[in-house]
């Protein structure tokens, strides 16, 4: 879908700056509108990606995690001295990266022969690719490195992984047959909410996300709850299950919503979002057919753990292997600075030809909270709001 230049005297940009600036705005607005994403992102804590805005264009950003007193306090005649609490402060410091792209005209003479409005489409294309690369460097820094996850299996709907030394030992074992279904997306939900890892050992429970419902009466209310996204393989998986539509015939809110457009259902109260398959031509989820190169190279490096990399290959053994993902409130973090920049330039080859570029200052990164103070604390380099959830990936 074109962005929407209505109104916009693009003629003017020479003499008008402003221009540029409306353009740029109206760029922002669309990107986001036309994004799978763009129902879980805001400003406030409880989003699934929390934007924090970029005050300047070189300038690394370090959002910060206060985690709650535990202290016993103390009672009666006691001084303060005698059981001071600590306070835990966590940090993620994330650096922009800026990301560009650029396109330039045939000759004025050209350009009328064929009818192009070169400014136009150069817009409409630059526009479009900005989105993609948006979306893609959020499925991919999403999909990176988990510390949390279930792994699907035919008999049980999911495996005991209790006993496994890492998570990506117990993906490697996913054979055939071993689809998304409900129960393993269950079991994630309960993880959630209980605080509890793959290994059995006691984790911090996720919070969840605030969602608002806009129904076809204009009612806007707001619930919080998880976010399950699949792709759309694992989408047609879990409407095989017969329990997916049992729950289904049950259980019909949300249906009546206009919020997610890939919308399939509810398992818990949880909202279930198709967000396509990731391909050579189209956005969505990862999964072990996406290369490694091809994985890595939407990632910032500067970002993650250690410049840990795990692309899909990396949880895959013998079956191809699809990752869905259950997300909390602030699951992925996103600073930019307020707009992307549009440039217009005609003095390309002496004048005769112009070239129309975009960038935007940027950073995404998964929330990963460090404590260098405290390195036992329960947040620290764990994924705060994630939960991977691993299938085999047949169609």
């Amino acid at each position: 879908m074109a962005v929407d230049l209505n109104g916009i005297e693009l003629t003017q940009w020479e003499n008008n700056p402003n221009v540029n600036r409306e353009i740029a705005k109206r760029i922002e607005s669309s990107i986001w509108q036309q994004s799978a994403f763009e129902p879980l992102i805001g400003r406030s804590q409880d989003r699934a990606f929390r934007m924090i805005p970029l005050n300047g264009v070189n300038q690394a950003v370090t959002p910060r995690l206060k985690a709650a007193l535990n202290g016993d306090g103390v009672k009666g005649n006691a001084d303060f001295d005698t059981n001071y609490d600590s306070l835990e402060i966590h940090s993620l410091t994330m650096y922009p990266d800026n990301i560009a792209n650029g396109l330039k005209s045939k000759t004025e003479l050209e350009q009328k022969m064929e009818q192009v409005d070169f400014i136009k489409e150069a817009v409409d294309s630059l526009h479009d690719w900005m989105k993609v690369k948006i979306d893609r460097i959020i499925a991919v820094t999403l999909s990176n490195d988990f510390t949390n996850g279930v792994v699907c299996d035919e008999a049980e709907g999911y495996k005991d992984t209790t006993q496994e030394a890492t998570l990506e030992d117990s993906t490697k074992k996913i054979t055939k047959g071993d689809v998304l279904n409900v129960k393993a997306i269950k079991r994630a939900i309960f993880m959630a909410k209980r605080g509890l890892g793959y290994d059995g050992k006691d984790r911090f429970p996720i919070r969840p996300v605030a969602i608002s419902y806009l129904d076809n009466k204009g009612i806007r209310t707001r619930v919080y709850e998880y976010v399950i996204l699949v792709d759309t393989v694992g989408a047609e998986q879990l409407k095989n299950d017969p329990e997916w539509i049992e729950l289904q015939k049950v259980d019909k809110k949300g249906l009546d919503n206009n919020l997610f457009t890939g919308f399939l259902g509810i398992i818990d109260s949880c909202p279930v979002i198709d967000m396509g398959t990731w391909s050579s031509t189209s956005t969505g989820l990862v999964h072990s057919g996406v290369s490694d190169a091809e994985f890595e190279k939407y990632l910032n490096i500067k970002n993650l753990n250690m410049g840990r990399v795990t692309p899909p290959s990396f949880y895959s053994g013998a079956q191809k292997t699809g990752i869905a993902v259950l997300m909390g409130a602030s699951s992925l973090l996103f600073a930019a600075m307020p707009q992307p920049k549009i440039y217009i330039d005609k003095q390309q080859d002496l004048g005769r030809k112009i070239a129309v570029g975009i960038d935007r200052v940027m950073s995404i990164a998964k929330a990963r909270w460090i404590n260098h103070e405290n390195p036992n604390s329960v947040y620290h380099n764990t994924d705060f709001a994630t939960i991977g959830i691993f299938y085999s990936h047949e169609e």
